[in-house]
């Protein structure tokens, strides 16, 4: 590269930093920083002052003063230890945002803090508690493509597990399309989301494909599903996502990572657009093809074939309860309780 060139990326890049978001602090944290620096000062003062007047108490009670002076004294350092761990981690957040804001101006990237995931049709960003989209990335040509992670608390029957963060690619279509999902087999890691697809909406593919992939498509669809999973494309899905669940929903074809992207890097945006160059492409042609004969206009789908169906697994956990019941009234009964 020339010096003029290389000046010229050093301007860019520097007119980047300059104009990247400048991420403020959340209300949430300062509100909550403040507090803690209360309750530390609180209880600091409260142990100092317990363990300098304990020498003046009376000998019964001078060990039992200074002792809740120094467990109180131990609260306020515990509350101001919380609250730097607390800043810590918010600081070494806001750098990585403001550096993934950085990395994606300086690539011609558009850049935004969060996303609503309901935004996104895609079936992740319905799972979990408090979900938001991070630090997503997009562009618009050749066809709109984003990149980002969705961070969400995973349920886990009636308590919470820690965040979890899903690396997650998005391409825009031409039309819409039945919804499909493709679940990848042979992943190391389990996926901290649970789709519950009906298992009779599984289809069974011919070839190898099916060690690759099993696909999930409405009922009645298995033909349109066939239409759209052509094996040039099939090939592609295996070549360029493996270990990667694929959707298509609506007019947008997710594929969702097996972990989060590093965002700061330039890898994930090379990714996208090898995503959207090849397995984007190839499905928006077939899709520029397809009609669904069961909807009322040639450009929709029917709502039949617009979502998948979700297996009721709340079923196995209500029966088991409604059981218990009538068999602690069945005893109950025969014991005379209510007579």
């Amino acid at each position: 590269m020339s010096a003029h060139g290389l000046a010229s990326m050093r301007e860019f890049r520097r007119h980047a930093r300059r104009d990247a978001p400048r991420i403020r602090r959340a209300e949430r944290t300062v509100a909550f920083s403040i507090l803690l620096v209360v309750f530390a000062i609180i209880f600091a003062a409260i142990g100092a002052l317990m363990m300098t007047t304990a020498a003046s108490e009376p000998a019964s009670e001078r060990t039992r003063t200074f002792l809740l002076g120094v467990f109180s004294a131990g609260l306020g350092v515990f509350f101001l230890s919380v609250m730097v761990a607390t800043l810590v981690g918010r600081a070494r957040s806001w750098r990585s945002r403001r550096a993934a804001a950085q990395n994606a101006l300086a690539h011609g990237w558009h850049y935004e803090l969060e996303v609503d995931p309901r935004e996104h049709p895609g079936s992740l960003f319905r799972k979990g508690v408090r979900g938001w989209a991070e630090s997503a990335v997009h562009v618009h040509e050749p066809r709109y493509t984003e990149v980002g992670n969705y961070t969400f608390q995973a349920e886990q029957g009636k308590s919470l597990k820690a965040l979890e963060r899903i690396g997650y690619v998005c391409v825009q279509l031409d039309r819409r399309l039945p919804h499909l999902f493709l679940e990848a087999q042979g992943r190391k890691r389990v996926r901290p989301y649970d789709l519950g697809f009906s298992g009779a909406q599984r289809m069974d593919l011919e070839g190898d494909f099916r060690s690759f992939f099993r696909v999930y498509a409405p009922a009645g669809y298995g033909e349109d599903a066939l239409f759209v999973l052509t094996p040039d494309l099939m090939r592609l899905l295996v070549e360029e996502a493996p270990g990667c669940d694929v959707e298509i929903i609506t007019d947008c074809l997710f594929v969702y990572a097996p972990g989060a992207f590093d965002l700061t890097t330039p890898h994930p945006l090379g990714v996208a657009l090898r995503i959207a160059e090849t397995i984007g492409a190839r499905t928006a042609q077939r899709s520029s093809r397809y009609v669904d004969e069961r909807a009322d206009h040639p450009d929709l789908v029917d709502p039949s074939g617009a979502r998948l169906a979700t297996s009721r697994r709340w079923i196995l956990t209500l029966v088991p309860g409604i059981a218990f019941v009538v068999t602690m009234l069945a005893i109950g009964w025969t014991q005379g309780a209510f007579g």
